[in-house]
């Protein structure tokens, strides 16, 4: 079997063990970047007279207990259909154009060793490049993801355009093909690259950088296999690394995708700003940083699963083996 096509086949489970790790994080993630408050409340101050107070957004865990108190548990897992095709159609691309960029590229595997400066930025390109293409494929699937995630029983979230279907992921495929064609299932494309280029850069060289680190330090041979545990912890601390970093562009992107208007990407930021300054871009950093880590080292874990079933099947038919993304 091919290196694309076992590239490709990891990816894709990978995609199906990260999807359910990390969906309910993600749906605390999507409800805080997308909170939108009910406007000012006025109080009596301590003078008996009327004051304006603003309300705070909810922290992620008072947004969690609200979704569990009000909405029941399985709104954790709403959206979880088009997050499924969606972080499955990304790893598929994601998995499989990685390794044929880097064949493309030249970009050899070091198992450990240190690289030159030109490996390096042959390693980003690939990266960002894989990043970018994924991106655009998985687009309308994260689009319908975050306007089911930000529907809110008898709550408001950000433009209010989540909600109109009642959770349901037909209906709201429907009302946005209705309200704007094609177009609208490519809303927020540019915050979309804007995330996920530098993130892929981010992730995928942080998790180089620790799996050689596990292979100088903690193993006998560098070339062995990595076990089971080193590649779930390996890809989870990449994950909450990546996510980190890259975390403005996300909350831009959700706005963009669930707002009942076409905000443009800067004019978006700049609401964003207004709200709250520069701590706006950081509203609900917590659950999406604690998801990277279960999420991400369940993709790795998966691909891991599915490089060692390649390689028994290879061993029992007598095959060479080949080395996928991760061995």
């Amino acid at each position: 079997m091919g290196d694309a096509l076992r590239e490709t086949v990891g990816g894709s489970v990978g995609a199906v063990f990260c999807t359910y790790a990390g969906i309910p994080f993600d749906t605390v993630k999507v409800r805080m970047q997308t909170y939108a408050s009910v406007g000012p409340q006025f109080q009596l101050n301590k003078w008996g007279l009327w004051s304006k107070v603003e309300p705070t957004p909810p922290s992620s865990v008072h947004t969690a207990v609200n979704i569990a108190t009000k909405e029941g548990g399985k709104t954790f897992f709403r959206g979880s259909t088009p997050a499924l095709m969606s972080a499955f159609l990304e790893n598929t691309v994601l998995f499989g154009v990685h390794g044929i960029f880097g064949r493309w590229l030249g970009v050899e595997e070091n198992h450990g060793a240190s690289k030159s400066w030109g490996a390096y930025g042959k390693s980003c390109m690939q990266h960002g490049m894989s990043g970018f293409v994924s991106s655009t494929v998985i687009c309308p699937a994260e689009v319908l993801k975050v306007r089911l995630q930000a529907a809110m029983s008898g709550g408001a979230a950000v433009g209010a355009a989540g909600g109109v279907s009642g959770g349901k992921l037909f209906a709201e495929a429907n009302a946005l093909w209705r309200s704007e064609g094609a177009r609208g299932f490519f809303r927020g494309l540019g915050a979309s690259w804007g995330r996920d280029v530098p993130f892929y850069i981010v992730f995928f060289s942080a998790y180089e950088l620790l799996e050689g680190t596990v292979r100088t330090h903690l193993q006998d041979k560098p070339e062995d296999d990595l076990n089971p545990l080193a590649a779930f912890m390996c890809g989870g601390l990449a994950g909450s690394i990546g996510w980190a970093t890259v975390f403005p562009s996300d909350i831009i992107k959700s706005r963009q995708q669930n707002a009942s208007c076409g905000a443009g990407y800067f004019g978006t930021a700049r609401s964003i700003y207004l709200e709250g300054g520069v701590n706006a871009f950081y509203r609900g950093v917590a659950p999406c940083a604690l998801r990277g880590f279960p999420a991400n080292g369940a993709l790795f874990l998966g691909v891991w699963c599915t490089n060692r079933a390649f390689k028994e099947m290879d061993a029992y038919m007598g095959v060479e083996q080949s080395e996928g993304y991760m061995h």
